[in-house]
């Protein structure tokens, strides 16, 4: 009977071990973010983080954007076959193709909000108007993508301008192949501008 009881009680702390590390690991199966500075740490499940996103670049985009912040010190990934957004070491332990994250600029970024990763929309490169010059998407054949800066745009704006050919053939190494770029997204107006016509706009009043 001893023997009885002292195995129920084995079995009792077992199966409370396992539904601690499910709980544990149930937190782990999401990333975490903050809307604001110092702010509450929400999870992509809670939030439904993804439930305005139409199509898969867009939902990857929105994971790989919350990547190595102050509250998740790892990469962020979609996965695609439960429409969510898991932790890198999430992948590590579930053996799956349905797991995209995200992969380090080949072409580096030298503006937008891309960081140190491939950006896979034009947003990333061209939601910010820089003060001098202007930020693209540019889209290589076999080195990924990347948001690169340019001082001037040709008349047709998404085409590529001597600046960009020379930066993106700088980001390889002496002896490797040299990127061909296959398109480039210029959207956005200079800054410049915009002082300009608020100067003019200021002056009309007068």
């Amino acid at each position: 009977m001893k023997n009885f009881s002292f195995t129920l009680q084995i079995i009792n702390i077992i199966l409370i071990c396992s539904l601690f590390n499910e709980i544990i690991n149930a937190d782990l199966n999401y990333c975490v973010y903050q809307k604001e500075k110092g702010g509450a740490e929400l999870t992509t499940e809670t939030e439904e983080y993804l439930k305005d996103m139409k199509d898969d670049t867009s939902k990857k985009q929105a994971c790989y954007d919350l990547s190595n912040s102050v509250v998740l010190e790892e990469a962020c990934c979609y996965h695609k076959g439960q429409d969510k957004c898991v932790p890198s070491s999430y992948k590590e332990t579930h053996s799956t193709e349905e797991i995209y994250c995200p992969e380090s600029s080949k072409i580096f970024n030298n503006c937008g909000m891309a960081g140190f990763f491939q950006p896979l929309t034009s947003e990333k490169c061209t939601e910010i108007s820089l003060v001098q010059g202007y930020c693209c998407f540019v889209e290589t054949e076999k080195h990924g993508n990347g948001c690169v800066r340019t001082k001037k745009l040709n008349d047709d704006v998404n085409t590529t301008t001597e600046q960009i050919e020379d930066y993106v053939k700088g980001c390889v190494k002496e002896g490797e192949e040299k990127p061909i770029i296959k398109s480039i997204v210029c959207k956005g107006c200079n800054i410049n501008y915009y002082w300009i016509s608020l100067l003019i706009s200021f002056i009309l009043l007068f």
